[in-house]
């Protein structure tokens, strides 16, 4: 797919796509982004997902920030980073990325009065379409409970009062 003439995305929504490539790149304030491309493959209506075979060839980047300003690891990109099946090495960038299917949201971030289309979300190819990003799932809500459940019980009955 290299060389290849690609279309931006233009809306917002949730598709279907490929990792086409992948860099690392280090922020002057000290974050660490991994900024992925994507090319979709199929677009939720609401109701079904419409492929996108017939259309000109698209492209979609985002950008991971799994280290933050301050040095500290940002789990929430590193677990939509892990969607694609990266090992948690920045070496491992210097290859494509991994061909795996995800599903990923598209939104409008609008920046000196340019709108910009961009990949906000990486979620589980088989995950369903409109659910909370990175939504935790039974065994881990059991785990938040074990964790913090006597701190947050105690504090809903002082709030309660």
């Amino acid at each position: 797919m290299e060389g290849m003439e690609y279309q931006p995305v233009t809306r917002e929504g949730t598709f279907k796509a490929n990792a086409l490539a992948w860099s690392v790149y280090e922020a002057k304030s000290g974050a660490v982004a991994i900024n992925v491309d994507f090319v979709p493959s199929a677009e939720w209506s609401g109701q079904e997902w419409v492929s996108w075979a017939d259309y000109a060839p698209h492209k979609v980047s985002g950008a991971f920030y799994v280290i933050d300003k301050t040095g500290q690891l940002n789990e929430t990109a590193v677990k939509q980073m892990a969607q694609l099946k990266w090992d948690g090495t920045f070496k491992s960038i210097e290859d494509l990325p991994p061909s795996h299917e995800v599903q990923i949201v598209v939104k409008c971030e609008t920046y000196n009065n340019v709108d910009r289309f961009k990949v906000a979300f990486i979620n589980p190819a088989d995950g369903v379409p409109g659910a909370p990003p990175n939504a935790v799932g039974a065994e881990d809500l059991k785990k938040l409970d074990n964790r913090f459940g006597s701190l947050l019980r105690a504090a809903a009955a002082v709030a309660g009062k």
